[in-house]
């Protein structure tokens, strides 16, 4: 089964640390999260306190490295149902396609391995993930993913600053 600490050290690196770019939707970010779609996470005080702070800067705290692993173990591992995945390979790709995009990863994936797209993992998308080839599965996630992305800058062209770096990012699986 998957290891939530080995998803979690393939993910952050591709967040970084403080960020506020406007090409960003999501606008301030620290290590991924969102002011802008986050605000009551416990850690913005820290960084509050911290600041000023320039791109790029990481806080050297450890109460919120702590926070930050809390918030994507409660906030994306347990909704995908991580421990629960047979393939390492395959989990880390869903949990990175989820934190990167949202709950529309999850009905993407439900969409390639044939199963209701209702956002949710159950038992049911867990089964279906788990009996697929993980490398045949993986690929095919690889291309939705890759598909999903060129349909956000055909749709938003001021995203196409980003593209380069989402597809590196989907590379790097």
């Amino acid at each position: 089964m998957a290891d939530f600490k080995i998803v979690l050290q393939k993910t952050l690196p591709h967040e970084g640390f403080y960020s506020n770019r406007s090409a960003d939707r999501g606008g301030e970010t620290y290590a991924g999260i969102s002011r802008k779609y986050w605000p009551g996470w416990r850690g913005w005080g820290i960084i509050d306190r911290a600041k000023p702070l320039k791109q790029g800067e990481r806080v050297a705290n450890k109460q919120l490295d702590g926070l930050i692993e809390v918030f994507y173990y409660e906030n994306f591992w347990r909704p995908i149902r991580g421990a629960d995945v047979k393939s390492q390979s395959v989990c880390n790709f869903m949990f990175d396609w989820g934190v990167n995009s949202g709950s529309a990863a999850t009905r993407r994936v439900q969409r390639v391995v044939g199963v209701a797209c209702d956002g949710v993992v159950g038992p049911v998308t867990i089964q279906a993930i788990n009996t697929c080839d993980p490398v045949d599965l993986l690929t095919r996630l690889k291309a939705s993913r890759t598909a999903f992305v060129h349909a956000i800058v055909r749709s938003t062209p001021a995203q196409a600053v980003n593209l380069n770096g989402w597809m590196r990012r989907i590379d790097s699986f």
